[in-house]
């Protein structure tokens, strides 16, 4: 099982530090979220500055969008951070979520997505593109760089399966979501006459580590009710959520806060509201590693008996370093199954 985390860069003072201690935690990968207009510092900034101050860890935007930098733009970013890392870089793309609806914008279409991802292969692969009816050029890219689509319904994970290189789930990982995320990554490799298999797949899971489970499911709240608001936005169809659910969901949806999205502690009204209506522990099962240091390791057990083989974190956490003492333990204890 490969792991991975996404720190939320707010401090790039100490972020050399932080991403140093989490290679020698022994994670994978690092995503650095791009989103503007809130407390998250500049993607590709910090994307840089975290290269210079490692030499294994993959990393890249997670997620980044396409309304937000013309596509050549983001292709001679991200390919300028692979030159420098050594070929370490990759790029995560969505339809868009704070990163857009903090300057006021809207999500993209699926089809702009699939234009944007499209045009980015051209630019990686031979230098030249269209986009939008114009030609672009980027010819001095050494090598393709690997592109990743998050997705959590069936239409943007049929995409995935057509277009990318791999993709972020964040539709969970239940016994019945995954295999249904399974069925949409092959419906649409087989769409594009290809193998499921030639899809990196990745789930996003919220996680907290703490003494007593009570206690890191209160920290890991607010995360859970940013991981149900990006999920389940659009529509629950296709999405396997029990009826019981539907309603409070939607509650959620028409009452979160993105003033404070994924804003650690006590005081986000966002992890207050989830514990109102009653979806702590449904969306802790279905989208989190979280509890004792037993309690993770158990889940990334559990997970890997579901065929779930890599996963990347967003950890909701006030003490980084602690939580990463703890993961480097519970990381060694489940790869040891």
């Amino acid at each position: 099982m490969k792991l991975g985390i996404t720190w939320v860069p707010d401090d790039l003072g100490n972020y050399a530090d932080l991403v140093a201690r989490t290679e020698a935690a022994g994670l994978d990968r690092i995503g650095v979220p791009d989103t503007q207009a809130a407390q998250y510092r500049e993607c590709y900034v910090t994307l840089t500055h975290l290269f210079g101050h490692t030499s294994r860890v993959e990393a890249g935007p997670v997620v980044s969008n396409p309304l937000t930098r013309h596509p050549a733009v983001s292709a001679a970013a991200i390919a300028s951070a692979d030159e420098l890392s050594g070929g370490r870089a990759f790029i995560c793309l969505a339809t868009g979520d704070t990163g857009v609806f903090n300057l006021g914008l809207r999500p993209a279409k699926l089809a702009q997505l699939e234009e944007y991802v499209l045009v980015l292969r051209d630019l990686f692969e031979s230098g030249r593109a269209r986009y939008q009816g114009d030609d672009v050029r980027l010819k001095w890219v050494e090598r393709p760089v690997p592109i990743y689509l998050a997705a959590d319904g069936p239409r943007a994970l049929r995409l995935a399966g057509k277009v990318a290189d791999g993709v972020v789930v964040g539709l969970g990982f239940l016994p019945e979501t995954v295999p249904l995320v399974q069925q949409y990554l092959r419906e649409g490799a087989e769409q594009a006459g290809r193998s499921v298999e030639e899809v990196d797949v990745w789930y996003m899971a919220r996680a907290a580590v703490a003494d007593r489970r009570e206690d890191a499911l209160r920290l890991v709240a607010p995360s859970l009710a940013a991981a149900s608001a990006h999920a389940f936005r659009i529509s629950l169809d296709g999405k396997a959520v029990p009826a019981e659910f539907t309603e409070p969901i939607r509650e959620l949806e028409r009452r979160y806060d993105l003033t404070v999205h994924n804003e650690p502690g006590r005081d986000n009204p966002n992890g207050r509201l989830v514990e109102e209506l009653g979806l702590t522990d449904y969306l802790a099962e279905r989208m989190a590693v979280v509890g004792t240091e037993a309690d993770c390791v158990a889940k990334l057990r559990q997970l890997q008996g579901l065929g779930v083989g890599n996963v990347i974190m967003r950890p909701q956490v006030v003490d980084r370093y602690g939580f990463l003492d703890s993961w480097e333990r519970v990381a060694e204890a489940a790869r040891q199954r």
